[in-house]
């Protein structure tokens, strides 16, 4: 496994997977329905906006609006963004989303959610405590990742990930961090085997695994398949994702 040698830090804000965002957006339709499922199913929106109104919600590492857009339809709310590269900021500005600076951000989120953006970043714990320290008492945060190093790939190394987790890494860090593991499941059954595939071939390889039609393919057609096998309990065994859901109390913040 060779390290990413491409990724976002203090001194590099470009992300190096800007056209796959595109593609993933216009070809892994029922892929990014999924992780807007997840995220507010879990998220207690609903009994927060009977409760006392509107929530404060934050899309951490938005990248050009994706699921920030699903979630906002879906919620009928406005939501805040974070996102360090600057053409990926001036995408999110462009599509009308509210755009915050990293360290400007309130104390007050009800909910903060952040998808396939953990793996980018070194100091992963120090974001999450960061995170932590953003939502109000009895707030949710839901992370979605990469699981397992083996399944690390070219793809991997491409995208400037510096790993894949396991349910006992990101279980400990999001605890480490102070928060509380509410569930912790993996996502996407088949998506296992395809990263397997993908890792034997390579990305990009001879018959273009990875390209727009073996992506459209696998959302059309895999992909529902993979969501019936996690939605009977197969996401508690394997996955090509993991996502996690973890709260704060106030008893935390003293």
């Amino acid at each position: 496994m060779s390290l990413p040698s491409n990724h976002q830090d203090d001194n590099n804000f470009n992300f190096s997977g800007k056209s796959d965002l595109e593609l993933n957006e216009s070809m892994l339709i029922n892929y990014n329905i999924n992780i807007t499922n997840i995220i507010y199913k879990n998220s207690k929106i609903e009994e927060i906006k009977k409760a006392m109104g509107q929530p404060r919600v934050l899309d951490f590492g938005a990248g050009q609006g994706t699921l920030t857009d699903l979630i906002s339809a879906k919620t009928k709310m406005d939501i805040e963004c974070v996102e360090i590269d600057p053409s990926l900021k001036a995408k999110l500005f462009d599509r009308g989303f509210k755009v915050c600076d990293l360290n400007a951000l309130r104390l007050d989120y009800d909910l903060i959610f952040s998808s396939n953006v953990l793996e980018h970043i070194e100091d992963d714990l120090g974001v999450l405590t960061m995170l932590a320290q953003k939502i109000k008492p009895n707030g949710v945060i839901v992370i979605y990742v990469p699981a397992l190093m083996m399944l690390f790939s070219d793809l991997d190394t491409h995208l400037g990930h510096f790993r894949r987790y396991s349910r006992r890494e990101l279980i400990d860090k999001v605890e480490r961090a102070g928060l509380k593991v509410v569930k912790i499941r993996y996502a996407d059954s088949l998506g296992f085997f395809a990263s397997i595939v993908l890792k034997i071939f390579g990305y990009r390889n001879n018959v273009n695994l990875g390209g727009e039609t073996s992506l459209k393919i696998y959302d059309k057609f895999i992909f529902p398949v993979s969501l019936l096998l996690d939605n009977i309990g197969f996401n508690r065994l394997f996955g090509k994702n993991l996502y996690i859901v973890a709260t704060t109390s106030k008893r935390d913040l003293v």
